[in-house]
């Protein structure tokens, strides 16, 4: 047992750290170099409490020595990846005799900052500043933290303990006379974000102003009492003392300090108790409920508008109160565990895709909405569901009940599904598949080359159909040309005019209104006398069958080709105008695909 837990603790500690070149199995050495070839930075440390961003240029001290004329400093850097650093100057104040480990050093520019390129390894950097007299700031490199600054003004050099720096890397070598009296001043704006979740959480947002000196302060306790804290982001140097109160290394500017901390067991109240040092005297918070868990009304503090607060953006849209030391905010619990949220409010986009040989429908389900009295989407059969995703991420598919049912389970209220299924044809076929109900249905159906959609029964809306591409006008004009050859030939021309007007009126490029011309010549013919007048009928009636013959013609070699090959058939609307509308079908719709049918309105 000794020597199993010493094997895995082994093998843990080793785990932990990267291989070095030397530890990498012989095998595999000369590969070492091909496998980081596209990973510069994989040489590089870490920034702490960051496993993706990398640093592989380190600064360490820099040292600037000012004077009227002149100025010059020091800097070591430790390099992982050959790169470029910045320098201390700027296009106003070019550094000069630069060197690189006592080498002369070629200044390149990025960006308007002065910079060099350094191998891999640790670097000594020297470099001068020449001008005619000493500027009232400079910039230096903004990753350099630690900074030795001595100024000479018309004197001795004296070292300044706390130089004044900017957020982008300004140094302040010194100030104006006037700017010497200025008072140390500390404004604090506290404002608070109470998250009521599991477990409760306080997000404390300190604003400083800070005027005068650099300094360190001493402020008061930033944590409510019996919270614990979570995280700490700031742009100073701050700690948080074990009593929860905060020291912090201000200079001027106005900055921020975020504190997160958590309450472990149920609370009711939140008291502000006393605070002693540096704070403000009133502290405005706001209430971010979570009535999925409970439902809270808050007491015992004065409700404020946000809108007039200097609470950030984000935090306006939450009810905001403000809160004086020795106050307590009650929460009166009305009501716990979830509400009833009335019913599903859940839509379906579908989109069907017949087969080539009829036999079965692949469906695509666009699902979206709020679930709010479950947590599981069903499928029904006989749909048999395949790929499903929620918010963009595979799900896993899985059977429940007798019969197993497949289906997914629900974690968020607010849905973002795409389901992928397949179903076989049948006359009549489901508007939905899932053991749900909608308060809206959408589908629209894809046709395979080659086939028609007659008809639809069962939904409120149809974009194109068969039958949906009869009008009155069009019925009107079948029966008027059926009764008209009916008259001229007889009954039976009659039935098989009616017959075949039928079947070819409604389809692209089928003779239409050009049968009202040529019956028209037709009967003129047959009741004019021999004259002037029926040779010009005789001749508009040649013209027409012409025009006919030709449509005819144009029409039966469009028929044979669709049949024949049926991927070539027209499937949008031609763009022939109403010259072929006077004489043929110019109107036909959309073939391929039957657009989008409305299923099921949404209530009023």
């Amino acid at each position: 047992m000794t020597l199993f837990l010493w094997l895995l603790t082994g093998a843990s500690t080793a785990a932990a750290a990267p291989l070095a070149a030397d530890e990498v199995p012989e095998p595999l050495r000369p590969w070492v170099d091909w496998v980081l070839h596209d990973l510069p930075q994989a040489k590089c440390p870490y920034l702490q409490g960051s496993t993706d961003a990398r640093r592989c240029q380190w600064p360490s001290r820099l040292r600037l020595a000012i004077s009227e004329r002149q100025g010059g400093f020091v800097q070591r850097w430790q390099v992982h990846e050959r790169g470029w650093v910045p320098l201390p100057g700027d296009d106003e104040r070019w550094p000069q005799q630069v060197m690189i480990d006592d080498a002369p050093a070629v200044v390149v520019a990025r960006g308007g900052v002065p910079g060099v390129e350094l191998e891999p390894g640790i670097h000594e950097l020297r470099g001068a500043f020449l001008w005619d007299s000493m500027p009232e700031r400079l910039r230096v490199p903004p990753e350099t933290g630690l900074l030795e600054l001595t100024v000479a003004d018309g004197g001795e050099a004296k070292a300044i303990a706390s130089p004044q720096r900017e957020a982008d890397g300004v140094v302040w070598l010194h100030r104006k006379a006037e700017e010497g009296a200025e008072t140390n001043r500390l404004d604090i704006v506290v404002n608070r974000r109470i998250a009521d979740a599991i477990p409760i959480v306080v997000t404390t947002q300190v604003e400083l102003q800070v005027s005068g000196k650099n300094r360190e302060v001493a402020l008061g306790e930033a944590l409510l009492t019996g919270f614990q804290a979570m995280s700490v982001t700031s742009e100073l140097p701050v700690r948080l003392e074990p009593d929860g109160s905060l020291r912090a290394q201000v200079r001027p500017g106005r900055w921020m300090i975020t504190i997160d901390a958590h309450y472990d067991s149920p609370i009711t109240a939140l008291p502000l108790e006393a605070i002693e040092g540096p704070w403000a005297e009133e502290e405005i918070w706001v209430f971010e409920a979570h009535n999925e868990l409970r439902r809270i009304e808050i007491d015992g503090v004065m409700a404020v508008d946000p809108q007039q607060t200097r609470l950030p953006e984000m935090w306006k849209s939450l009810p905001a109160f403000r809160v004086r030391p020795g106050e307590t905010m009650l929460m009166n619990e009305t009501h716990r565990g979830e509400v009833d949220r009335g019913p599903d409010r859940l839509r379906l986009d579908r989109e069907w895709w017949l087969d080539f040989d009829g036999r079965g429908l692949t469906i695509r389900d666009l699902i979206s909405g709020e679930l709010h009295n479950g947590s599981r989407l069903t499928m029904s059969a006989p749909a048999t569901l395949g790929r499903v995703s929620a918010a963009g991420k595979d799900q896993f598919i899985t059977h429940l009940g007798e019969p197993a049912r497949p289906g997914i389970e629900i974690r968020q209220r607010t849905l973002n599904v795409q389901a992928e299924a397949r179903v076989p044809m049948s006359r009549a076929l489901s508007a939905v598949d899932w053991e749900h109900d909608f308060h809206e249905v959408r589908g629209t159906l894809n046709l395979p080359p080659g086939w028609r959609l007659l008809h639809v029964v069962g939904v409120d809306e149809v974009g194109d159909s068969w039958i949906e591409r009869w009008d009155l006008l069009e019925i009107f004009l079948v029966l008027v040309i059926a009764i008209a050859i009916a008259r001229l030939y007889g009954a039976v021309w009659g039935l098989f005019a009616l017959l075949t007007l039928v079947l070819s009126f409604p389809e692209w490029m089928a003779p239409r209104t050009v049968w009202l011309f040529v019956l028209a010549g037709e009967g003129l013919l047959r009741v004019l006398p021999e004259g002037r007048l029926r040779q010009v009928t005789r001749l508009y009636r040649v013209s027409m069958l012409v025009l006919l013959a030709g449509i005819v013609v144009s029409f039966a070699v469009q028929q044979f080709r669709g049949g024949l090959y049926p991927a070539l058939e027209k499937t949008r609307r031609d763009n022939f105008g109403s010259l072929f509308f006077l004489a043929g079908g110019a109107d036909m719709a959309p073939q391929m695909a039957a657009p989008t049918a409305v299923m099921a309105p949404p209530p009023p």
